[in-house]
């Protein structure tokens, strides 16, 4: 399983809503097609993302109203140094 599904799963087995009003799924990739159908299905809005994958169905998340969110890598990379170099 993908790390969404496995996300998603997780929260039905533990009783915790994934899809509550305005819930935000982090992920490296925009999800697959079979992860995003499982996401629209428990309600989640919005995707935030590290980059795009190629078997993402994006007329499916816009068509469900899902708004993706692509971080900028460069802004991570500083803020990850950054947080090492406080760590030293």
């Amino acid at each position: 399983n993908h790390a969404e599904s496995n996300a998603i799963m997780h929260c039905a087995i533990l009783g915790i809503e994934a899809g509550v009003e305005g819930a935000v799924l982090y992920s490296t990739y925009v999800p697959c097609l079979e992860c995003t159908k499982m996401a629209i299905t428990v309600g989640i809005r919005k995707f935030v993302c590290l980059d795009e994958y190629p078997e993402t169905d994006y007329d499916l998340i816009k068509e469900a109203g899902v708004e993706i969110e692509i971080l900028d890598k460069n802004k991570i990379e500083r803020w990850a140094k950054d947080m090492i170099s406080s760590e030293e």
